[in-house]
């Protein structure tokens, strides 16, 4: 049942964040939405990237956020359903951006995205997501955003990833060391 409840949640966003995109409205809110069964949060805020439409830029990091927040509730089905509908939103993206916006960190978020929908297990998930949080950093630093954003870095994963939130939630181990890491650097918009 919470496995059900959490793929029509994501369906639900997706489908909103797709006809957000294809409207001339892009100042849709998303109200937060909190899921207390899986202890995931998804948290709506504005983010814009130069050249590129505001609603598909925010929905690039909302979707990538839901990815993060499923690896620190360890809750690997739902890692996967985001990721699959990171794929989706990053290739939206890639359509209606122009290269030298979208570029290498664009086409490497794509592949990190597509590892972390077939992984086998977590493990997998965030071996891939490493390689995802660098790509969509790279593209937060080139673009921009009207949301800060966290920059965050765990020394025993050696890994970063983006956060909204300045408390520390580590996606590398999850439960188990929640708070490891710190806050390297804010992206103010």
């Amino acid at each position: 049942m919470k496995k059900i409840f959490c793929f029509m949640l994501l369906l639900f966003m997706t489908t909103i964040v797709m006809a957000a995109g294809f409207t001339k409205n892009y100042g849709v809110d998303f109200t937060p939405v909190s899921n207390t069964n899986t202890n995931i949060n998804t948290l709506a805020f504005k983010t814009s990237f130069n050249l590129v439409l505001p609603a598909q830029a925010d929905s690039l990091i909302r979707v990538y956020l839901i990815v993060k927040n499923a690896l620190v509730a360890d809750n690997p089905s739902l890692v996967r359903e985001a990721g699959k509908a990171l794929v989706t939103t990053l290739k939206q993206l890639e359509k209606s951006a122009d290269k030298n916006t979208f570029g290498k960190a664009g086409n490497a978020a794509i592949k990190s995205a597509l590892l972390i929908s077939n992984a086998a297990d977590i493990k997998g998930q965030r071996s891939a997501f490493k390689d995802l949080s660098d790509s969509v950093y790279q593209l937060v630093k080139k673009n921009g955003s009207s949301s800060t954003l966290y920059f965050d870095y765990c020394p025993m994963a050696k890994a970063s990833w983006l956060s909204d939130k300045k408390a520390i939630a580590n996606p590398y181990y999850g439960k188990s060391m929640l708070s490891c890491g710190t806050v390297k650097e804010t992206l103010n918009p």
